[in-house]
């Protein structure tokens, strides 16, 4: 693995939320370490090398015009294919080159960015379909925080919840969810699901509002799913004890992480209320402002300073080989899938 690039790049990386990209604006991004600028040209979201071909100064800071990039240095302008279509100077004669073009297409919300040399089939972009099938109002924040650690520590982290009476007490776990009633690991072609369930567990007081139609105890599932090379979707929730999970209320969110440097990550989560009783409607906007400031709460203060820290310790202690026990089933079998694509991609 030591000559295998760290990750896949024939793949769609999620760039930015589409609403964090309005018109006319240039946002500077850095994916798989290669710095992009992202804007809106005429035809959709575009991506380009963030860096000028005539004195390499940074493209994010110019300005968009009528859908091309302009070099906040000297002027000249650049399509959403990085073709250099006007000059200010002179007689004006265009420049021969261009900056390097990132296919770029909007879906489900996100921006999504082709970094590798293979053909970019937006039928390949992540499905997130089942998001798109839920109305608006039933949607939590779509929100974004950067991990100062590598994107499979970050993986590893949401592909075992066993770490959540752990580092999150009282806020999304409770002390009972270290016993499993049940766990089981799937693999399928390049994914993996890891569904485990709790029976009559108490629920957390920061989620008792969503959950106010069910008891003070419940039967609790979640099922995550990853998906190569770095996305995780979730279906959790609750539902009284013994009963059919079809029967409760729950959530289902997303995960989706781009490496920007082999031990940063930007990290970007949605997620959505599903089946909410029609007594709970006058409260839904208020109960997702609550769990949208939970759960960055959450992933902010409490994961991602215990995984940057796992991250220097990692980086401090050398390749060493981590002891594994039964909750780390998801994230091995992962492992092991990624690996295969990575060493495939360096034959």
């Amino acid at each position: 693995m030591s000559d295998a690039l760290p990750w896949v790049t024939d793949a769609w990386y999620a760039a930015l939320w589409g609403e964090r990209l309005p018109a006319g604006t240039l946002v500077a991004r850095t994916l798989l370490n290669t710095e992009i600028v992202l804007f809106r040209g005429e035809n959709g979201p575009a991506a380009l090398e963030d860096c000028c071909m005539h004195r390499f100064v940074p493209l994010h800071l110019g300005k968009v015009e009528d859908g091309r990039v302009r070099c906040g240095y000297h002027g000249l302008q650049y399509d959403a294919q990085g073709a250099c279509v006007h000059n200010p100077h002179g007689t004006g004669k265009l420049p021969a080159g261009r900056v390097r073009s990132f296919p770029a297409v909007e879906k489900h919300g996100m921006i999504w960015v082709w970094m590798g040399n293979g053909t970019a089939d937006p039928a390949k972009v992540p499905d997130l379909s089942a998001f798109d099938a839920i109305p608006e109002r039933y949607h939590a924040k779509r929100d974004y925080i950067p991990v100062a650690a590598s994107y499979r520590l970050v993986l590893d982290n949401l592909l075992d919840l066993s770490h959540v009476s752990f580092v999150h007490p009282g806020v999304i776990g409770t002390d009972d969810m270290t016993a499993v009633e049940d766990m089981t690991v799937r693999e399928e072609a390049d994914a993996v699901t890891v569904t485990r369930s709790w029976p009559g567990i108490s629920i957390s007081a920061n989620l008792r509002r969503m959950y106010r139609g069910i008891g003070e105890r419940a039967d609790k599932w979640n099922d995550l799913t990853w998906n190569a090379p770095c996305n995780v979707t979730l279906s959790a929730g609750y539902a009284e004890p013994g009963a059919l999970r079809e029967t409760g209320a729950g959530i289902i969110s997303a995960h989706l992480l781009t490496p920007e440097t082999v031990a940063t990550t930007h990290y970007h989560f949605s997620a959505a209320r599903i089946r909410v009783a029609p007594d709970e409607e006058d409260e839904n906007a208020e109960v997702l402002a609550e769990f949208s400031r939970v759960r960055r709460f959450a992933f902010e203060e409490q994961d991602a300073p215990i995984i940057a820290a796992q991250q220097r310790k990692i980086d401090a202690i050398g390749n060493r080989r981590p002891v594994l026990i039964a909750v780390d089933d998801g994230a091995v079998r992962y492992n092991r899938i990624l690996n295969r694509m990575l060493e495939a991609q360096h034959v």
